[in-house]
């Protein structure tokens, strides 16, 4: 008796579809960017730190500071503690907020030897439960067709997998899940 041989992975609309011997493996590419408005606003930012630095010397001068303790003490140089609270407010913010819009990609991996549906690492439910899967049309905000593709649990949950603009994505990528875990897609 001969395996089924290995497909290569392709690539279904943002998703990468990778189906082996005893699990498919769909995978959302990379979905975060650093924007304009993300970069409007840490200019926005970063010329606050430099005014208030400005302003923390300039009373420092005013006011005789001469040491480095004093020059950012609350009580004696307002501005220039504002100053390094903001500037370390920036120095870790900013990361954090790259980190958020370049998250890691969201996976889900369907594993036909446990008959199991993970999101992550995390069980989202068991073969046994999914009833079907469902791509739903609906229109956004600008008036464009926008269909979403989810699990449809036997409990009447749903479990959404993502939403795509072109319906020949979402209809490939459902019928690559339901085909493997051998139940039908419903379109509405």
């Amino acid at each position: 008796m001969a395996l089924p041989e290995l497909d290569t992975p392709r690539t279904v609309g943002p998703f990468l579809v990778e189906r082996q011997r005893e699990q498919l493996t769909v995978t959302l590419q990379h979905q975060g960017s650093f924007t304009w408005y993300a970069l409007a606003f840490f200019a926005f930012m970063a010329s606050g730190v430099l005014i208030l630095g400005l302003i923390a010397t300039q009373s420092a001068a005013q006011w005789g500071v001469s040491s480095a303790a004093d020059f950012f003490a609350p009580k004696k140089n307002h501005f220039g503690f504002l100053w390094m609270f903001s500037t370390v407010g920036m120095l870790v913010g900013f990361p954090l907020y790259l980190r958020h819009a370049y998250k890691a990609p969201i996976t889900f991996v369907f594993n036909a030897r446990n008959g199991t549906i993970f999101r992550n690492n995390e069980l989202v439910t068991r073969f046994r439960r999914v009833e079907g899967v469902r791509v739903h049309e609906r229109k956004d905000a600008a008036g464009r067709y926008l269909y979403a593709l989810s699990l449809l649990h036997t409990d009447g949950h749903e479990q959404p997998i993502y939403e795509v603009y072109e319906e020949r994505d979402a209809l490939t990528l459902a019928n690559e899940i339901a085909t493997y875990v051998k139940r039908p897609v419903t379109f509405k």
